[in-house]
């Protein structure tokens, strides 16, 4: 940021895990969406295996992508990526 004047991709995710340990939620969201929801699908992933591991069942989880789609998901997650980015210059600028 001192550089360009511009925040990067990590801005802000230093402050977002301050709030998520204070419970502060609605905070760290907006410091840092993409980490928030990357702590908070890891939570719910979590919590997912262990019910599976407790019951003693495998885990049924099946990803597979159509390669038709492979190129779509790619275009999309640049593209939250950029939306990302944008949201982190327009909040931590002002």
């Amino acid at each position: 940021m001192r550089l360009t004047g511009l925040p990067c991709l990590g801005c802000g995710g230093t402050r977002c895990a301050r709030n998520l340990v204070n419970l502060d939620l609605g905070q760290a969201f907006l410091f840092h969406p993409g980490f928030f929801l990357v702590v908070m699908l890891a939570a719910l992933w979590t919590v997912y295996s262990a019910i599976f591991w407790l019951r003693r069942d495998p885990l049924r989880l099946r990803l597979v992508v159509d390669p038709a789609y492979s190129r779509r998901l790619r275009i999309a997650f640049v593209g939250l990526l950029v939306v990302h980015w944008a949201w982190q210059c327009y909040y931590l600028t002002r």
